[in-house]
């Protein structure tokens, strides 16, 4: 995979969460959760959110911050300073003592929220957070990438919620990463936010280099282009016409360049051959492709495409290879990057 990183950038650090249950507490349909990744970078938020679309009618409003979102189809995002005991200085806080918080929400049309709170419900008006976003629809799901400054979040150590809302005003749909207290939905209750720890967290230099690939698959007309977080309409056609199962998994992935360390061409290409033979030993039929940066700032890699295998086989094949990450997904999913160290 790249071995020669991008430009220079700060260390990204990501908290992955996916939406996966209903207000009761009920688990959703994997392929009906949303998935938001708040990645801090420096002194920038980026969050980037991958949900189902559901067609619900658009805000009438311009395009931008708009009040009384959460009425339309949205998915939001809730950041808490956690207690001070759960920072482990020992100090216990009073029940009651204020939680700041921010609370941002994003439309599948470019509208979006974002409002910074003092304690349960109260705003700091005329301190709302500046925000970039844009949003773009890709058949049945949506996708949205917005940027803000760190000081629109609370201190650190944080708590965190996702929610997502959507359907018509008399059968709306309710969504969350965890549960919350009550029998009717409320998502503003900063104290009963997941502690951000509980998630995913990656510090990974590599990150940028990855997702600024292009993950190429040799078909025998058109070869078929793959990019982390986005869903390819094509590529599942291509699969359900050879027989994949609905949901059936894929890897993308190589044996060149071990360690993200430029190798020897004569190195790269035995290991290659290594690769492709364990994998057809385990019954796969490896469709060639490579790997090549958006920027030409590093040479292509030839690849594998690996119809059928489950993510945890592939995980031990890259590591025993010595890959940092694979690319992989399922029919009718987007393209994820799955790293081989926690």
């Amino acid at each position: 995979m790249p071995a020669d990183p991008l430009p220079a950038s700060p260390e990204r650090t990501t908290w992955s969460i996916e939406i996966s249950m209903d207000w009761s507490g009920a688990p959703l349909a994997r392929q009906r959760c949303p998935r938001l990744d708040l990645s801090l970078e420096g002194d920038r938020c980026i969050v980037s959110v991958d949900s189902p679309y559901h067609r619900d009618p658009a805000p009438s409003a311009p395009v931008g911050p708009t009040e009384g979102l959460w009425n339309f189809e949205v998915v939001e995002l809730f950041v808490a300073e956690a207690y001070p005991h759960e920072n482990g200085d020992g100090q216990s806080r009073p029940e009651a003592a204020p939680v700041a918080y921010s609370e941002f929400e994003f439309s599948p049309h470019g509208h979006y929220l974002a409002w910074r709170f003092s304690g349960l419900r109260q705003r700091l008006e005329g301190e709302d957070p500046r925000v970039g976003y844009r949003a773009w629809i890709a058949e049945d799901r949506w996708h949205g990438r917005a940027t803000f400054a760190r000081e629109a979040l609370p201190p650190a150590p944080w708590r965190i919620h996702a929610a997502a809302v959507h359907g018509s005003p008399s059968e709306r749909s309710f969504e969350g990463s965890a549960p919350l207290p009550g029998s009717t939905p409320d998502f503003h209750q900063p104290g009963s936010y997941v502690l951000a720890n509980h998630y995913r967290t990656t510090k990974r230099p590599l990150d940028q280099p990855y997702r600024a690939t292009r993950y190429i698959v040799d078909f025998d007309d058109a070869p078929v282009v793959l990019r982390v977080g986005e869903h390819s309409p094509e590529l599942d056609r291509r699969l359900h016409h050879e027989g994949l199962e609905p949901e059936a998994p894929w890897a993308f992935m190589t044996a060149h360049n071990p360690g993200s360390v430029l190798r020897d061409a004569s190195d790269n290409e035995t290991a290659q051959r290594r690769l492709k033979k364990a994998l057809v030993e385990r019954g796969y039929r490896p469709r060639s492709g490579r790997g090549e940066p958006v920027d030409g700032s590093w040479s292509a890699e030839p690849s594998f495409f690996v119809p059928g295998i489950m993510p945890a086989e592939a995980l031990d094949l890259a590591r025993a290879f010595g890959q940092a990450a694979i690319l992989v997904g399922r029919v009718g999913d987007p393209a994820g990057l799955l790293w081989t160290e926690p």
